[in-house]
C-alpha cells in the first residue's frame, strides 16, 4: 500500500498515512521528477488543497482508473 501524496510505502493492512492522514493506494505513485522532466508528457497543474478528503480520494480513483498519469505533491 502506497500514500498517493508523500510516496510512502506501508504493510498490508494500513489504511492511512501515518504522516499525511489521507487513504492509501494499492499502487506505487509516479516520482513528480520522472512526469515533469519528460519532454513527451506535457503536464498540467492543479491546486486541490482546499478538497475534502475524500473529494480527493475520489479524483485519485477515477484518475487510476482511467490510467491517466499522476502525481501529487504535498497535502
Amino acid at each position: 500500500m502506497w500514500c498517493f501524496q508523500c510516496g510512502s510505502e506501508y504493510a498490508e493492512g494500513v489504511e492511512t498515512c501515518l504522516e499525511c492522514g489521507v487513504g492509501l493506494v494499492d499502487h506505487e505513485p509516479e516520482s513528480l521528477d520522472d512526469i515533469v522532466t519528460s519532454p513527451d508528457h506535457p503536464y498540467l497543474e492543479y491546486e486541490f488543497h482546499d478538497w475534502s478528503f475524500e473529494s480527493r480520494r475520489m479524483i485519485e480513483q477515477l484518475l487510476t482508473a482511467r490510467e491517466i498519469p499522476h502525481v501529487w505533491q504535498g497535502a
